[in-house]
């Protein structure tokens, strides 16, 4: 079994937790969930301690999530990673996304041979 992190067991983590669900009004900033049920709320580092620790503590890195877009957003999880979501022109972000494997060059290509 995996042991916990000293960090997630700290007053003063456990504080912070907190006051960032109550900003985030116990919803997943994501798909909107409520999380106020035992075990499904998660605070998510957006700029992981590993990258940033002295973000670690920040608000403004921290957000709520639920089980399922917490799951997506880490691929130490075996889900994925910051690839999920789409960009502003309506892609998936994942580049193994079916639509991301269609070659629209050479589709264009092909249609403009005719």
């Amino acid at each position: 079994m995996k042991k916990a992190d000293p960090f997630y067991l700290s007053a003063a983590w456990r504080d912070i937790r907190l006051a960032v669900l109550r900003r985030d009004r116990w919803l997943c900033v994501m798909c909107g969930a409520k999380v106020h049920y035992k075990g499904m709320a998660r605070v998510d580092h957006i700029v992981p301690r590993r990258q940033a620790p002295e973000l670690a503590m920040r608000t403004d890195n921290l957000r709520t999530l639920c089980p399922t877009c917490d799951n997506k957003r880490h691929i130490e999880k075996g889900h994925g990673g910051n690839e999920w979501g789409a960009t502003k022109q309506g892609q998936p972000r994942d580049p193994r996304h079916w639509w991301n494997a269609f070659d629209y060059q050479k589709a264009r290509a092909n249609d403009t041979d005719e």
